[in-house]
C-alpha cells in the first residue's frame, strides 16, 4: 500500500531524529523498523515530549503527534531502515523499504551545513547540475530497485525533484518547500521534464522563502 503524502512527510522528519535532545537518546540504526523506533515511547514519555520547547522547526507537540500516529499505522511501522547515510553525524538520507520490496522510499534531509550544501545551493543558481544533486542521483542509480518513491524538505526537496526528473527509477516525488532550478537545468533537461514532471508534487508554505528561489519544474503539481 502506498503511503500518503503526509505519511511520507513524517518519514522525512526521521532524518532529523538524532538532532532533538529528547529523541536522539533512543537512536536509530540500520535494520530497525519504524515500529521499533516509535514503540520505544510510552504515553508518559510522549506527554513529556509535548511540553518540550526545543526552539526548532518541529515542536515537541508535533513530534508527539507524529509518533502517536506512526504507533497506530502498520504500513509505516513495518518499514525497515535499510540504509542511513552518513553513518554518523547529521543524516543526509534514509532508505526505507517494506518486507516485500514494494514500497521503497528514499527520504532526503534539508541542507546539511557541515557538508557545504549552502555553497551548493548558490552554485545551483547558474548550473544545470550541482555536486549534491549529482551525488543524490548516483545514489538512486546504485540501488537495486526500479520503483522508488523520493521525499524531501528544502534542499532535500530539491534533490528529490532532481532525481525524479533525471532517473526513470523514481516513480513518485513529494517535495516540501524545495527550491527550484536554474535556466541551465530547464534547458538541459527539457525532454526529461516533459517526460517526468508529472511524478512531482511540491508543497510550499505561503510564508516560506526557499521554494520561490529559481524556477519551479514546469508540469509538476504545485500546492
Amino acid at each position: 500500500m502506498s503511503l500518503s503524502d503526509s505519511e511520507l512527510l513524517m518519514l522525512e522528519q526521521l532524518t532529523y531524529y538524532n538532532e532533538y535532545s529528547y529523541l536522539k537518546e533512543y537512536g536509530i540504526s540500520e535494520g530497525m523498523t519504524v515500529g521499533m523506533i516509535v514503540d520505544a515511547f510510552d504515553e508518559n514519555e510522549l506527554s513529556k515530549i509535548e511540553k518540550e520547547d526545543n526552539g526548532g522547526p518541529i515542536s515537541g507537540q508535533e513530534w508527539a503527534a507524529m509518533i502517536r500516529y506512526m504507533q497506530n499505522n502498520d504500513a509505516m511501522k513495518n518499514l525497515e531502515i535499510e540504509e542511513i547515510i552518513p553513518k554518523t553525524g547529521k543524516t543526509d538520507r534514509i532508505l526505507f523499504k517494506d518486507s516485500g520490496g514494494k514500497n521503497v522510499i528514499v527520504a532526503f534531509r534539508g541542507t546539511v551545513e557541515e557538508t557545504y550544501e549552502w555553497r551548493d545551493n548558490i552554485e545551483g543558481l547558474n548550473r544545470a547540475d550541482t555536486d549534491a544533486q549529482k551525488k543524490a542521483l548516483d545514489y538512486i542509480h546504485s540501488l537495486p530497485y526500479d520503483d522508488i518513491t523520493v521525499v524531501g524538505h528544502s534542499k532535500g526537496g530539491n534533490k528529490a525533484q532532481y532525481v525524479a526528473i533525471t532517473s526513470d527509477k523514481v516513480s513518485r516525488c513529494v517535495s516540501m518547500d524545495g527550491q527550484g532550478f536554474s535556466k541551465e537545468f530547464l534547458d538541459k533537461y527539457r525532454d526529461e521534464i516533459v517526460k517526468n514532471a508529472h511524478k512531482i508534487k511540491n508543497y510550499s508554505l505561503s510564508t516560506d522563502y526557499v521554494h520561490v528561489l529559481l524556477y519551479g519544474v514546469p508540469g509538476a503539481e504545485q500546492i
